[in-house]
């Protein structure tokens, strides 16, 4: 061996060679889209007069949505991506 090491040995790095912020990032957005399509899959079901039941489900799916979004935006940001005008809508 040449004693050099390999992208995946730099501190940081994920053993894939994706910095740890970005893995995070991916993960987090992956659980978003996971949500999304939940509370999707809610409305699909939904019928035409919400029950408070469903009410209820959806409460619940939207905290949901919202917290993988804020997670998301979060792992972004840490990774160095931001848009402070579209991140100041998201609130």
């Amino acid at each position: 061996m040449s004693g050099r090491r390999g992208p995946t040995a730099r501190r940081g790095m994920t053993k894939e060679g994706m910095p740890k912020e970005l893995t995070q990032a991916l993960r987090a957005a992956r659980a978003h889209v996971a949500a999304a399509e939940q509370l999707a899959g809610f409305i699909e079901r939904l019928g035409p007069t919400p029950n408070p039941a469903d009410i209820a489900e959806y409460a619940t799916l939207l905290r949901r949505e919202r917290a993988t979004l804020d997670e998301r935006t979060d792992a972004l940001r840490a990774a160095g991506l931001s848009v402070p005008s579209v991140d100041a809508d998201l609130g």
